[in-house]
């Protein structure tokens, strides 16, 4: 018999392979707006204290110290006046007697409020790195990113704009970075987020890589603090001004994991040896539920507001 060469029934054809879809680049949390608290300092020689006008990544469910998540909504200028003076009118203006915080829902936040305009998926605000928080402190870490609602830079803490600082004037930022975002010999350079976004290193590139994006950024540890105490869900929206909180999650520009931190990687917890962080957290990021549960993972993604 001579082999058939009738094609063979469709029903009974191999399925073509689907390529894997592409890795997300971004994870959602709430991203919340210090309305409170501490006014920034911009006299000169006060150490870097966490202050109003920032936004805090939190991987919990809902907002802390009765700070607002960062949706853009409308506050009076009357009774708010210090945040105003502050935010001004970057982040949108209502009527003449209102103003916006910003709007991260969805979005990344990049470098340069003055040098990019908002898009659907990226905002500007000001990155700023610690670089001389007081001795002793729990908080600011020395090296560590937070994104700022104003245009002036306040004290103990410098734009992340990729200026070269010389090592014998800025030792203990240099011994945290080190090289890492460029330098030799005597100076060092901050990590340049102007128009770029801060990527979680990882799989994909290690601390002081660039991503091509888009948004185009630049790779820093992302981490989640694992022993700070709880934090309430009441207050007046503003933060502790040297202190850090559980389950609160910052960019870090050095390599090494300080004490009570814990890389945001998606590792997995005993709940046993965590209760406190599993309470805040329970099981979204992953794990059982039942003996164990998931830290966020922010290799190689960005962080964005829900």
């Amino acid at each position: 018999m001579k082999p058939s060469h009738e094609p063979i029934p469709s029903e009974a054809m191999p399925a073509a392979a689907c390529p894997p879809p592409p890795p997300p680049t971004t994870l959602a949390m709430p991203n919340l707006v210090a309305t409170g608290g501490s006014f920034p300092a911009r006299e000169g020689g006060t150490p870097a204290c966490l202050t109003m006008g920032m936004v805090h990544a939190f991987a919990g469910a809902v907002p802390v110290y009765g700070a607002p998540m960062a949706e853009g909504q409308m506050l009076p200028e009357n009774g708010n006046e210090a945040l105003y003076s502050i935010f001004f009118t970057t982040f949108g203006a209502g009527d003449g007697q209102s103003f916006g915080i910003p709007a991260l829902r969805g979005r990344a936040i990049v470098g340069g409020i003055q040098t990019n305009q908002p898009t659907q998926t990226t905002l500007p605000m000001t990155w700023l790195i610690a670089a001389a928080p007081p001795p002793g402190a729990d908080g600011p870490l020395i090296g560590s990113l937070v994104p700022f609602g104003g245009i002036f830079v306040p004290d103990g803490w410098l734009v992340c704009d990729g200026s070269p600082l010389p090592v014998s004037q800025n030792v203990p930022l240099f011994e945290v970075i080190g090289n890492a975002f460029g330098g030799h010999d005597a100076f060092f350079v901050l990590p340049d987020l102007n128009g770029q976004a801060a990527y979680g290193a990882g799989p994909g590139g290690a601390v002081g890589s660039q991503v091509a994006g888009p948004p185009a950024g630049v790779c820093v540890s992302y981490l989640i603090n694992v022993t700070a105490p709880v934090p309430p869900s009441g207050g007046n929206g503003g933060f502790p001004t040297n202190q850090y909180w559980l389950g609160q999650v910052i960019a870090y520009a050095g390599g090494a994991v300080p004490p009570g931190w814990a890389l945001a990687d998606g590792s997995l917890l005993n709940i046993a040896d965590y209760p406190q962080l599993f309470d805040l957290l329970g099981h979204f990021y992953g794990g059982n539920g039942t003996t164990n549960f998931g830290l966020p993972d922010l290799r190689g993604k960005m962080l964005v507001g829900v």
